[in-house]
């Protein structure tokens, strides 16, 4: 058997035999309706005399069925809507190259779901906004996804991510400070440090940058590969404003002439107002700035 088709007369309903030769699989590798033929032609047209081939519908059916398994494989395990990602999802993404040195029991797994969900729901949320600016550009395929952030490799598990005083309280990531590292790691993509490494004093190595975020109550923070190593530090408030790991005589010059300098506080010295998470992209050289100063801190303790 290469083709068998079931219908009432609206609906048409597509079977071969992809499990074993010449018995019909007991589900149809594709449905269709005759009220919804716009949406069904590039399909129909490989059953036409002319091009049909058993062969070819027989892998094009399994093609079918695999992609339909897997889609829902994958929406059951990203779709985090209204629940957290399950262990054999954060423990394939500990797993992955460079993510994760130390072995991975329950506690680890615990200590990293959170910080999957919050990088996952970047990753769809920067997809969604580069398809609709896609559309408004007229183009039909999205850009490149940048790589999403992922916690630094460490030999043990991690540093609690949260200040001490903030660990009571569990800090909720807003659109605005995803926003605001989107914007971050625009720039970031752009610097030389991209591409550059940082020492790292526990290890006595050299490490691949890697621009990362912790959120807590009192603040976003922006680092380069450990929480302590910070550069950005952001609030979003009546008056909100982004502070730089920088010495305001250094900080200073680069401040464009429409933006203004805020007295220092308790999580950063050197501050500059801004109205929208896209201020960052104007703050360029500051960011820059930042950067080179957390990478010469590190390399000066060699």
């Amino acid at each position: 058997m290469s083709l068998a088709v079931i219908t009432n007369g609206v609906e048409y309903r597509f079977y071969t035999d992809t499990g074993e030769p010449n018995l019909m699989d007991a589900q149809p590798f594709y449905t269709l309706r005759l009220d919804a033929l716009e949406r069904n032609l590039d399909v129909l047209a490989r059953f036409h005399k002319s091009v049909f081939s058993p062969t070819a519908i027989r892998d094009y059916a399994t093609d079918l069925n695999y992609t339909w398994k897997i889609v829902q494989h994958l929406r059951a395990e990203l779709d985090l809507r209204n629940r957290e990602p399950s262990d054999a999802l954060v423990r394939w993404i500990l797993a992955s190259e460079r993510m994760y040195d130390g072995r991975v029991t329950g506690g680890v797994v615990e200590r990293f779901r959170p910080i999957v969900k919050n990088a996952l729901h970047m990753v769809l949320r920067d997809v969604v906004r580069r398809s609709v600016a896609a559309l408004d550009d007229g183009v039909v395929a999205p850009a490149p996804l940048e790589p999403a952030p992922t916690p630094a490799p460490t030999a043990s598990p991690p540093a609690p991510v949260a200040d001490a005083e903030d660990s009571k309280l569990k800090a909720q990531t807003t659109e605005q400070e995803l926003a605001v590292f989107a914007a971050a790691r625009q720039v970031f993509a752009r610097s030389p440090y991209a591409s550059a490494q940082i020492f790292d004093t526990s290890t006595r190595k050299d490490a691949p940058i890697e621009l990362l975020y912790k959120d807590t109550t009192g603040y976003f923070g922006i680092y380069l590969n450990k929480p302590g190593w910070w550069v950005l530090r952001v609030v979003f408030s009546k008056t909100s404003w982004v502070g730089f790991n920088l010495p305001a005589d250094v900080g200073e010059p680069l401040v464009p002439r429409d933006f203004t300098v805020l007295g220092p506080t308790p999580h950063a010295q050197f501050r500059v107002e801004i109205k929208a998470p896209e201020d960052l992209l104007k703050l360029e050289a500051l960011c820059i700035a930042a950067f080179r100063a957390c990478v010469e801190e590190r390399a000066a303790t060699r």
